[in-house]
């Protein structure tokens, strides 16, 4: 099966697109869980969807900003998401970031449970990827729920904090 490339996509769908939510974490290999379909994020509404694909609309300035924070897309070892082609994805901080704004405003990004994240495959500086990635969407941690949870699995601590 060929991966279609980001022209291809823009021209079928009618707008532009990056990779997001757990699609762009997988693609980061923060997780090793499987993952049954890529999730896309669309600047504005879409002309048609895609068959086996999430589509998940942004406004046009949401959608810009979040492009600040993208680079090309790199290996996924289950193939959704393979090949370094030149589909644009989120980094890791923001996929997460945008993912929880998203589902707190009544959205349905798909986001891995913080305990799906490898703490060992994060790197250090993640719990401030987070936090910078917040702040760019006008966001403090403590406004966005399950936020701290995110913070406390990315620094490596296990299981939810105090109720």
């Amino acid at each position: 099966m060929r991966v279609l490339t980001a022209e291809e996509i823009r021209k079928y769908i009618g707008c532009d697109f990056l990779v997001g939510g757990s699609s762009a974490i997988r693609n980061a290999g923060w997780t090793t869980q499987v993952q049954r379909m890529p999730e896309l994020i669309t600047r504005g509404p879409t002309l048609r969807d895609l068959d086996g694909v999430r589509l998940r609309s942004r406004t046009p300035e949401l959608f810009d900003a979040l492009m600040a924070w993208t680079c090309p897309m790199g290996y996924a070892p289950d193939g959704l998401l393979s090949g370094g082609s030149d589909w644009p994805v989120l980094l890791p901080g923001m996929a997460i970031a945008d993912a929880l704004v998203d589902r707190r405003n009544g959205g349905g990004t798909h986001i891995y449970d913080p305990d799906d994240l490898d703490p060992d495959e994060v790197g250090d500086g993640a719990t401030d990827d987070l936090k910078q990635a917040l702040k760019a969407l006008g966001q403090e941690t403590d406004g966005v729920p399950l936020v701290d949870d995110y913070l406390r699995a990315l620094a490596g601590e296990a299981g939810p904090g105090p109720s």
